[in-house]
């Protein structure tokens, strides 16, 4: 199914902990249209391809349908052959794993644990701060995303 209306939760601009928006001056929520929209028009809105779009993005609040599921189908699988995504402030998103060598594992309901992911260490790092998140990352046995370490080196 296409996507039928951009919303600030599909923009890479979108700060989900925060809800707002880095490019703009703007508060904003996950499923706001009309920023993503004006965005789009003007060639600001840049597309998370990790996030995978919700019912907001093909439906009118009044249009959705009961069962509505998002399509997983396109995700990477674990060895157990669930799809292999996390649960962040922005949405689900396809799990990038923050240790190149670990393999992850994820639940049909729940995905993936955060700790164990790029989006998921990025979103703790805001809420609990780098030392939390060290501890946790030691405690669960993975390590802090090399990616989320040059990040802050350049911050």
């Amino acid at each position: 199914m296409k996507v039928k209306y951009l919303t600030c939760s599909l923009c890479n601009h979108f700060d989900a902990v925060n809800k707002k928006c880095s490019v703009l001056p703007f508060d904003t929520t996950s499923n706001e249209r009309e920023y993503a929209g004006r965005c789009a028009a003007e060639n600001r809105f840049v597309r998370n391809i990790n996030v995978i779009p919700d019912y907001f993005n093909y439906f009118n609040d009044d249009e959705v349908p009961v069962c509505f599921e998002e399509d997983l189908s396109n995700l990477p699988k674990d060895e157990n052959g669930n799809p292999l995504f996390v649960i962040t402030k922005r949405g689900l998103e396809r799990a990038i794993p923050a240790d190149p060598e670990m393999k992850l594992t994820s639940s049909r309901f729940i995905g993936v644990e955060k700790i164990y992911t790029l989006q998921g260490q990025s979103e703790l790092l805001q809420e609990i701060g780098y030392t939390q998140l060290q501890k946790l990352a030691f405690i669960k046995g993975t390590i802090i995303s090399p990616l989320l370490e040059v990040q802050l080196k350049c911050v």
